[in-house]
C-alpha cells in the first residue's frame, strides 16, 4: 500500500512502528520525514522501522515478538493509517479488553487475517 500520494511521502508516523513492509518503507521520502521531525522536535518519530519484504513477514515478525508463547494469545492492532484511526482490525482477545469501553463498536465478528500469493495484507484496513 505504502504512503497516500497526498502525504508526499511524509511518514513521520511510520518511526513509532517496530515493522514496516518493502512497500511502505519504498513510498517513503525521507527528507520530508526527517524535516518535518526536526521541525516539530519529534526525532524519535523519524527513525526508520525494521523493514521486511511483505505484510505477512511484519505480521509473523509481530506475533513473533509480542510476548506470548501461544500465538492465538497475542493482542494485536492494524490500523489502515494514522488519518483513520476510527476504525482499527485487533485480535479477538484485544477486542475483549477493550469490549466494555463506551467508545468501542464492534463493527463484525472476528474472522482469519488473510494474505494475498505474494504476502499482501487483505482486509478492510487497507483497502
Amino acid at each position: 500500500m505504502g504512503i497516500k500520494k497526498e502525504a508526499k511521502g511524509n511518514g513521520i508516523g511510520v518511526g513509532m512502528a517496530d515493522f514496516a513492509p518493502r512497500d511502505l518503507a519504498n513510498s517513503l521520502d525521507l527528507f520530508s520525514v526527517y524535516f518535518n521531525a526536526v521541525t516539530a522536535t519529534f526525532m524519535e518519530k523519524a527513525p526508520m522501522p525494521i523493514v521486511l519484504p511483505t505484510d505477512l513477514d511484519v505480521f509473523r515478525a509481530c506475533v513473533s515478538t509480542c510476548w506470548v508463547a501461544d500465538p492465538k494469545l497475542a493482542r494485536l492492532t492494524i490500523i489502515k493509517s494514522t488519518l483513520h484511526l476510527n476504525e482499527i482490525l485487533v485480535s479477538p482477545l484485544l477486542y475483549n479488553d477493550i469490549a466494555g469501553n463506551e467508545n468501542v463498536i464492534l463493527i463484525e465478528d472476528a474472522r482469519p487475517i488473510k494474505f494475498l500469493d505474494v504476502g499482501k495484507l487483505r482486509s478492510r484496513c487497507n483497502s
